[in-house]
């Protein structure tokens, strides 16, 4: 049996491979979830001039964050201006080959409100696996996607639309382990998600779009032994992730207590 931990967190661990967990909250760190471990961190750049802000959202539908007081949004106080193209990149560096690793984690997830002209005013999520060379629409390009498992309100397979109105906060996610495989990324490779809002000529008064959350994850499996795992420290209780406790299981994530005081999050593959 192999067990392959995922990810490492509220406690001591052991590395035994590069992660890139970053969760960006855009608020102070205490706002913040516990998934910000990477060094180097990713880096999300604002394009300059352009209308995203990070700031407490203060419009006529977008009144609130979905975590605390700051968003990124297409301006904190003005509806979006027309003939616009918005855009903010987060990059980080593939730190392994992604085929010859065969990435456990490659996710993307994150909230997001939109209040826009259905159609002509829309958001784009696209993801570059060349130093921005070229872009995969995450969305809407149907070449790849069946690469993708989408993850919408808790809906499999059902990806976020930004454009329109949402009624509030959604939350949505992208595991793109299989793109990756796909695309087999080499080492040292920037990969970069480029995340856009775009107008049309007609003035419409509306919000735009928001994100708060967004939360980067790129794991390769880490291979520990039974006897690594145990023979410092007494394994006290499992929980799954929603904080129940439970019986180990394979082919699942866990939560593992420990009686050092250390907290792992689990998958064994059987």
């Amino acid at each position: 049996m192999k067990k392959i931990l995922a990810i490492l967190f509220l406690g001591q661990f052991q590395l035994f491979g590069q992660i890139t967990i970053f969760d960006f909250c855009f608020d102070q760190p205490t706002n913040c979830s516990y998934y910000q471990m990477s060094d180097p961190e990713p880096t999300l750049t604002i394009n300059p001039n352009s209308t995203w802000q990070i700031g407490a959202p203060q419009k006529s539908t977008f009144t609130t964050a979905w975590s605390s007081n700051k968003v990124l949004i297409t301006d904190s106080i003005n509806a979006y201006p027309i003939s616009d193209t918005a855009i903010f990149t987060i990059q980080t560096n593939s730190l392994q080959s992604s085929a010859s690793i065969d990435w456990f984690n490659f996710n993307l997830s994150f909230h997001y409100s939109v209040d826009s002209e259905t159609l002509t005013d829309f958001g784009l999520i696209e993801f570059s696996p060349d130093n921005g060379l070229t872009w995969i629409d995450l969305i809407n390009d149907p070449f790849y996607s069946s690469y993708l498992d989408w993850t919408h309100n808790e809906n499999p397979g059902e990806s976020p639309t930004l454009t329109g109105l949402s009624s509030g906060w959604q939350e949505a996610s992208v595991n793109m382990r299989q793109l990756g495989l796909f695309l087999s990324i080499p080492p040292g490779t920037q990969i970069i998600w480029r995340f856009s809002f775009i107008s049309d000529a007609i003035q419409t008064n509306r919000d735009g779009l928001m994100f708060d959350n967004i939360y980067v994850e790129i794991t390769p499996p880490i291979g520990l032994s039974e006897e690594a795992l145990t023979h410092s420290k007494q394994l006290l209780k499992v929980f799954d992730l929603l904080g129940r406790e439970t019986e180990k299981a394979t082919n699942t994530i866990l939560l593992y207590q420990y009686s050092d005081g250390s907290t792992e999050k689990i998958f064994i593959n059987e």
